[in-house]
């Protein structure tokens, strides 16, 4: 099985990482996109976000679905 990946996820991803860099400029970030294409951040001490910018895309192609957008922080 193939994932989905639309346009939206990678733009609501790109959205997400651009304003928590703009407010929280030494966070870390993961995105399950930008993942998923190679980009790689180790998990460390350091304050991390954590984001799938539309969890379950496969419902969010469909109109009678409701996907979300899972947003985390890691940090010690």
């Amino acid at each position: 099985m193939h994932a989905v990946v639309t346009e939206t996820d990678q733009a609501v991803e790109a959205f997400i990482k651009d304003k928590i860099a703009s407010t929280y400029p030494s966070f870390k970030f993961i995105g399950e996109e930008s993942f998923a294409g190679g980009e790689r951040v180790s998990l460390t001490d350091e304050p991390t976000f954590i984001v799938d910018p539309v969890d379950g895309t496969s419902n969010f192609v469909r109109p009678s679905s409701r996907p979300s957008l899972p947003l985390s922080l890691a940090s010690r």
